[in-house]
């Protein structure tokens, strides 16, 4: 081959011209600047490295993190319409009608979403707290070795299962339920349950690469 600095005729194998000492470009160093992007990365805009994130992320850890998100902003979606008289009396409403009780006339209804009921009853805020406590996981399993991530997607189930599925079988299998439940229920139930199906994916996926 011929040397790039000088033109002179070298050896294959040697890393410097014997005329000029010039260093020889190697192979794998022409393939990687041929291989190089047109643009630097700091040009890249939000779509483009959202997107390249987002391809790096297994399955289970997409439905991780979509499970969280979608948690989260259900809490602050409503939860329920309820009728403003006799207090929560709307809630045993029967058949789609809403009764009269004690002949108080219907004033309406209200929509209360989880934020709203949090502030009657402050346990609620573990609904909230568990959706945090995912994306927090989620992003120290990015982070963390084979065996360590295994012990966090196990919490990740455990913290899904503690109220999605009781969440969706409340609103599938009760009629009262079905009737009071909005958006905001629906989001958050789910979501629990795809931060447990994602913990358990992502189980399986890193077992079978430690296998």
């Amino acid at each position: 081959m011929f040397c790039p600095a000088c033109g002179q005729t070298i050896s294959d194998d040697s890393m410097f011209c014997e005329f000029c000492g010039a260093r020889r470009a190697s192979t794998q160093s022409a393939q990687a600047v041929a291989a190089a992007p047109a643009y630097p990365a700091h040009q890249l805009s939000r779509e483009q490295l959202g997107g390249m994130i987002w391809k790096t992320l297994t399955l289970g850890e997409r439905f991780i993190a979509l499970g969280a998100a979608a948690a989260l902003v259900g809490f602050f979606f409503p939860w329920g319409t309820v009728p403003n008289f006799g207090g929560m009396a709307g809630l045993f409403a029967a058949g789609g009608g809403v009764p009269n009780l004690g002949g108080v006339p219907n004033l309406g209804t209200s929509n209360y979403s989880g934020f709203d009921i949090a502030r009657t009853w402050g346990g609620i805020y573990f609904v909230f707290l568990g959706a945090v406590a995912a994306g927090i996981l989620f992003y120290l399993s990015g982070k963390s070795p084979a065996p360590k991530r295994l012990v966090l997607n196990a919490f990740q189930v455990l913290i899904g299962s503690l109220a999605g599925p009781q969440m969706l079988l409340v609103v599938l299998f009760t009629p009262m339920a079905q009737q009071f439940a909005g958006l905001g229920w629906w989001m958050t139930c789910l979501g629990y349950c795809a931060i447990a199906g994602g913990g358990m994916i992502s189980i399986i996926e890193l077992s079978k690469r430690v296998a």
